[in-house]
């Protein structure tokens, strides 16, 4: 007779070891259970250089009926709403959709990034056909066109007030109001000198803000707003 146990219960028999779990949500759904079983590794990264990422490599290959799950497999008929297999065929492709990435130990999960898929990636390693699917921090979807730009005798707040002002072709080069710390800009000094060298906005934002030990981070005013907020990182 075969028997089977949660990681919960077996840890709590093996003197409560902490069990590494994680959780993807897309558009609000966790994946289903198939598709969980088919996840060989989840890779998240946050560096100082850029937008944080994640990694996720996914078994592509079906045994049963000898064809790739997810892509390399499909029909025009499968990719078109309503079919049986459309919500699989399309569900890591890159677009707007939103995907939560949490991770933590036993029942203790935290919210590392929240974003949207941005490449699908087939491999194969040793034998294996595996697929690996790429998504960025939600800021991603601010970097539009790259720009030049210098301000001088400024502070950083003002440079970041100032930039959420300026206009290319008509519209606004950021596309999210910018707020900034008033406090902390009291405390900034003017600095002779600063300039955007063809950079995205949001990474020339994110780069003076690591400098000063500050966070930026997009807030959610209500369902109809969204705010790009730079203030003073906690200690």
């Amino acid at each position: 007779m075969t028997t089977t146990t949660t990681l919960h219960d077996e840890a709590a028999r093996q003197g409560d070891f902490w069990v590494p779990r994680f959780e993807v949500k897309i558009d609000g759904a966790n994946l289903p259970r198939d598709v969980l079983f088919d996840v060989r590794s989840l890779t998240y990264r946050d560096t100082v250089e850029g937008l944080d990422s994640f990694d996720m490599t996914v078994n592509n290959w079906d045994e049963v009926n000898r064809r790739f799950k997810y892509i390399g497999s499909e029909t025009k008929a499968q990719l078109e709403k309503g079919h049986p297999d459309h919500a699989r065929m399309t569900l890591f492709e890159p677009c707007g959709k939103e995907v939560v990435i949490r991770m933590g130990y036993g029942d203790t999960f935290v919210e590392m990034l929240r974003g949207t898929f941005t490449t699908m990636t087939p491999t194969y390693v040793d034998g294996n056909a595996d697929l690996t699917v790429s998504g960025l921090n939600v800021l991603h979807q601010l970097r539009r066109k790259q720009y030049t730009t210098s301000w001088g005798g400024k502070k950083d707040s003002e440079i970041a007030e100032d930039l959420a002002q300026r206009v290319d072709s008509g519209r606004k080069r950021f596309p999210l109001p910018i707020v900034i710390d008033k406090d902390a800009k009291k405390e900034e000094k003017q600095i002779p000198l600063v300039t955007q060298h063809n950079q995205y906005d949001i990474d020339f934002l994110l780069e003076r803000a690591r400098l000063r030990g500050y966070v930026v981070f997009v807030q959610e005013a209500d369902k109809a707003a969204r705010e790009c907020t730079m203030e003073q990182l906690s200690a």
